[in-house]
């Protein structure tokens, strides 16, 4: 009985952690998606992209919304990847348009009014640490509900 409990708990905290919108600035927000570990990545023309020895890709999708009547700018560059462990914070390596194919994209993004966008973050990582928080200006956000499904 306790072990089904358990499991309706972290499934409430997962969905209410990935269902929730970030502010990221006046009417604009946006939401983690998905976050998961890779040990490579596809940069096309049947190429692959590793990082170096010890370390991992995080990839973290989000979706940003435009809210407001006139056309946003967004610095990806601003979402940090923290790590609590040895207290440093890993700057963003590499975005890529999500989708059946990923495509290379900016990391200063333009959205168009009333719009919405995802993207793929890629950071590079220690492999033997688990990502936990991502920071946002002065805000830290929790990104660890992906690995409690």
């Amino acid at each position: 009985m306790k072990k089904i409990e358990l499991s309706i708990l972290i499934a409430l905290i997962s969905c209410s952690i990935f269902s929730q919108n970030h502010k990221y600035a006046d009417n604009i927000t946006f939401k983690i998606d998905k976050v998961k570990e890779l040990s490579s990545i596809a940069v096309g023309n049947q190429s692959w992209i590793y990082p170096s020895r010890g370390n991992k890709f995080v990839v973290i999708n989000i979706s940003i919304q435009n809210k407001a009547d006139k056309t946003q700018n967004i610095d990806l560059d601003n979402f940090i990847l923290l790590n609590f462990k040895d207290k440093t914070k890993h700057k963003l390596e590499m975005v890529q348009t999500t989708g059946i194919v990923n495509f290379p994209a900016k990391i200063d993004l333009k959205i168009n009014p009333k719009k919405k966008k995802k993207r793929r973050l890629i950071y590079i990582y220690p492999e033997n640490v688990t990502p936990k928080s991502i920071m946002l200006f002065d805000e830290i956000i929790n990104i660890y509900a992906k690995y409690l499904k």
